[in-house]
């Protein structure tokens, strides 16, 4: 059956009249960044799906319709903060990793060149490789850091 069918005039009509208080309730309850029209309308057409002899009173029905499309929108924000944070914090792990390999390079190769006293000139060659190593892992720390502060905001 067609939305037509279900709704009828008066009922479009009492729409109609509810629709600029429910936009002033959804600025109310509704995020920053989220339009109340748009709130509105999602209510609107979870609403229209049905009939209109299932809901008593239409007004705080719709309310509660947005009120439940509000909270479901800080969730599913706060789910994809989390989501971020945990992915930022793996990639510090791997950068911490990655720094502590870099070091244990440099560490070993330190004790090498003392035990077979080779002089510094291995040495130099194998530190520089350890600073690439440590290098690489400098912008994956910088990256989790910067996306880290921006998900926190």
């Amino acid at each position: 059956m067609a939305v037509e069918e279900l709704w009828g005039p008066a009922d479009v009509r009492v729409l109609g009249e509810l629709y600029a208080p429910l936009r002033r309730f959804a600025a109310v309850i509704g995020r920053w960044d989220v339009e109340p029209d748009d709130l509105v309308q999602e209510a609107y057409t979870k609403v229209l799906r049905g009939t209109p002899s299932a809901i008593q009173n239409l007004g705080p029905y719709l309310r509660r319709t947005i009120a439940n499309l509000a909270t479901h929108s800080r969730r599913r924000t706060s789910r994809e903060r989390a989501a971020a944070s945990s992915r930022t914090g793996a990639a510090r792990v791997l950068a911490v990793i990655g720094l502590l390999n870099a070091l244990l390079i440099v560490a070993a190769f330190a004790r090498l060149v003392s035990m077979t006293r080779l002089g510094p000139g291995p040495f130099l060659a194998l530190a520089g490789a350890a600073a690439l190593a440590l290098a690489s892992c400098l912008p994956v720390w910088a990256r989790s850091s910067t996306a880290n502060a921006h998900a926190s905001q």
